[in-house]
C-alpha cells in the first residue's frame, strides 16, 4: 500500500485541494483508537494521521503518519466497501482499501478548496505510545451511541481507563475534529467496522514496536 501516488491523489492535488490520511485501529477488544489533545480549553479528539506528501498515496501517508505518532507500524486492513462522509464527494472514487473518504471545506484554505481525508482501518495488539505530537490516546467503544467525557476511555500505559482518571483537567469540554467528527457523527460505522475487522476473512496484519 505504500507505492507512489495514484491518479486520484494527483487529480485532487491538481485542483489545489488539500490531502490528508488517517488510521483508526481497533485495539484488542477495547475499541477504536483516536488521538487526544488537551488544548485551548477543551479536549480535542481526532484521527491519528496528517497530510499526504507530494508523490505519496493516501494509504502510504496513513501508515507513515501512524508510525511517526505512535511508534508502531500498523498494516492497514483493506475494506471492500468504503463510505463517503462530509460534503458530497462528487465523482471521486474512494481510495482502494479505505474505510471512508471525508470531504471538508476548511475555512483556512486560501482558495476555498476542499480537504480530503482518507480513513483506513487496522488492528493493534499492543498499545501505542506518545512519540511525536500525540500525548494521549482515546478509546471509543464500537457500541458507543454518544461520545462525551463520561463515556470516553483513554489508554494509560497498557491499561484502558475512564477519561476522567487519565486527563490532567478532566472537566473540560470535548471537541471532535476532522476524522473524529465525521466518523463519530455516524455511530453505526464503528459497529460495522468492528465486525469487519473481527472477520476471519480479513487480510492479515502485523504490528511492531519501533525502538
Amino acid at each position: 500500500m505504500n507505492g507512489g501516488s495514484s491518479m486520484l491523489e494527483d487529480q485532487l492535488r491538481a485542483r489545489g485541494d488539500w490531502l490528508g490520511a488517517s488510521c483508526i485501529p481497533l485495539y484488542r477488544d477495547a475499541g477504536f483508537v483516536f488521538a487526544a489533545h488537551v488544548d485551548h480549553g477543551a479536549v480535542e479528539i481526532s484521527g491519528i494521521g496528517g497530510k499526504v506528501d507530494p508523490g505519496e498515496t493516501f494509504a502510504g501517508a496513513a501508515a507513515r503518519e501512524f508510525q511517526e505518532e505512535t511508534g508502531i507500524r500498523v498494516e492497514l486492513v483493506p475494506i471492500s466497501h468504503g463510505r463517503r462522509l462530509g460534503l458530497p464527494a462528487e465523482a471521486f472514487p474512494i481510495p482502494t482499501g479505505a474505510a471512508a473518504l471525508i470531504a471538508l471545506r476548511p475555512d483556512a484554505h486560501p482558495n476555498g478548496g476542499r480537504l480530503w481525508i482518507s480513513v483506513f482501518l487496522g488492528r493493534l495488539a499492543v498499545p501505542p505510545r506518545p512519540v511525536e505530537k500525540v500525548r494521549y490516546f482515546a478509546i471509543v467503544r464500537a457500541d458507543a451511541r454518544a461520545v462525551d467525557l463520561d463515556t470516553l476511555w483513554m489508554l494509560d500505559g497498557d491499561a484502558v481507563r475512564p477519561a476522567h482518571a487519565v486527563l490532567p483537567v478532566p472537566d473540560r469540554p470535548l471537541r471532535l475534529r476532522n476524522t473524529a467528527a465525521a466518523v463519530l457523527a455516524t455511530p453505526e460505522l464503528l459497529v460495522q467496522w468492528s465486525s469487519q475487522l473481527r472477520s476471519p476473512s480479513d487480510a492479515s496484519f502485523v504490528h511492531d514496536r519501533q525502538e
